[in-house]
């Protein structure tokens, strides 16, 4: 399984995760129904200290298996003190996140 994984399988993956906004937003009905904020993370696991033989991670993340509406995942960043979060957010909220100046002049979105 690990073997058939290429950097060109794994890149058309990622852009699909990023694209196809019908796997964030399972689970997006009604809103009174867990309307909640769940956050997750582990310092034992060391994202970008690992090394498989494919060069040092660029980026860390939960994958749609790991996601649901309203979840965080919190990961050590790649540079020292910063931080990679995995959010889970249904479109209507994202696009209101993304219209917040305040909040856009505190990250970085990559």
């Amino acid at each position: 399984m690990v073997r058939s994984q290429t950097d060109e399988k794994f890149k058309t993956f990622a852009k699909n995760c990023v694209r196809d906004v019908k796997i964030l937003e399972k689970g997006c009905g009604n809103p009174k129904v867990f309307d909640s904020v769940v956050m997750s993370s582990s310092p034992w696991f060391d994202v970008y200290g690992n090394d498989f033989g494919w060069g040092k991670p660029i980026a860390a993340r939960a994958g749609p298996g790991n996601s649901m509406r309203g979840k965080l995942v919190l990961f050590q960043g790649v540079e020292e003190g910063s931080i990679d979060v995995h959010a889970t957010l249904c479109s209507h909220l994202l696009v209101k996140l993304l219209a917040d100046v305040e909040f856009l002049e505190n990250v970085t979105i990559t």
